[in-house]
């Protein structure tokens, strides 16, 4: 009986070490998570102390702060009030045609839409947000531009 304990757990072992133990758990029972994830802790995440003074030893970004030393993230960064720059335009894409429209004295013009996204950080937290801007063109039927509902450029 001894012997036979030992066989099975040797070939569950070897499944284990062989990375098919995992794929028989997923055949088993398909919803269960046989994920390790280990991480190792950094000393730097606080920082260090230099000449009595602690510095500060993360970055910000989308709002988290991340250590300098080994990346991951160590906590999030709360601000009171957003203070927002726009950091990113793109460019006008995905023009789409609306149709003609009619103004007073028997003037015609073909209608358009374009959208781009624009990118806002927190000047103090780092957090990002990302909004996509719509504008309309209105050309007169020669070809020239007649109207354009964002002609700074829509920052």
């Amino acid at each position: 009986m001894k012997n036979m304990i030992k066989k099975i757990a040797s070939v569950a072992m070897a499944f284990t070490l062989l990375g098919a133990g995992t794929t028989v758990a997923k055949n088993v029972n398909p919803k269960s998570d046989n994920t390790l994830v280990a991480s190792a802790a950094c000393q730097y995440h606080d920082g260090s102390i230099k000449n009595g003074k602690r510095i500060v030893n993360y970055y910000t970004e989308n709002g988290y702060k991340k250590c300098r030393s080994c990346g991951q993230v160590t906590g999030q960064v709360y601000c009171s009030g957003h203070s927002w720059e726009t950091t990113g335009v793109g460019a006008w894409h995905n023009r789409q045609y609306k149709g003609i429209e009619y103004m007073a004295p028997l003037n015609f013009y073909r209608v358009y839409t374009e959208e781009r996204n624009v990118t806002h950080t927190c000047r103090k937290c780092g957090a990002k947000k990302t909004m996509k801007v719509t504008r309309t063109l209105k050309y007169e039927l020669n070809g020239r531009l007649f109207y354009n509902s964002m002609p700074d450029g829509g920052k």
